[in-house]
């Protein structure tokens, strides 16, 4: 059973900096552990009911950094833990899902270069956690311009690893 303990890994406070982290980091394998955990122990849900307002921006930037790692090592399961990420965030409570609409063209745009079909990822995250299948609905019935990367401020960029999205904000 999850608890808010599980979460310290979460606190803003210790992840100062954490979004420009050489991929991978030793945080981002704490983040996947915790989110595989709850998965598998089906406390998703839970999970969201969990996280504090302030520790979503850290769910963001690992979801924007599995969404760089995914394309740098072709790995389809970094994509979805991202996606996942991205999903718990939408979902919680006291917090505007929409913050999220800024990381979800990235993950988008990282299915696409994984040779996935990006429709199919998010329907099937949303399956996986209704909580945020309207959420994930409405990003994939966008037009396609408002899907691209740019559309959200963003690149396609490298840095000393490979393969990374940058800001243009």
């Amino acid at each position: 059973m999850l608890t808010s303990r599980d979460l310290d890994i979460l606190e803003p406070r210790s992840n100062a900096g954490y979004l420009g982290l050489p991929l991978p980091s030793p945080r981002d394998a704490e983040i996947t552990a915790v989110l595989g955990r709850a998965m598998n122990d089906g406390e998703l849900v839970q999970l969201a009911e969990l996280v504090r307002g302030p520790q979503t921006a850290v769910l963001r930037a690992f979801a924007e950094r599995m969404a760089s790692l995914a394309v740098r090592i072709g790995e389809p399961a970094t994509l979805r833990g991202g996606l996942l990420s991205a999903a718990v965030v939408t979902a919680v409570p006291g917090v505007d899902g929409r913050e999220v609409l800024l990381i979800l063209p990235l993950l988008w745009h990282s299915a696409r270069r994984l040779d996935l079909d990006p429709a199919a990822e998010f329907a099937a995250t949303a399956d996986v956690f209704p909580p945020a299948a309207t959420a994930l609905r409405q990003f994939a019935a966008r037009k396609p311009e408002d899907q691209r990367i740019e559309a959200m401020g963003y690149v396609e960029s490298t840095d000393d690893g490979g393969f990374r999205y940058g800001r243009t904000w």
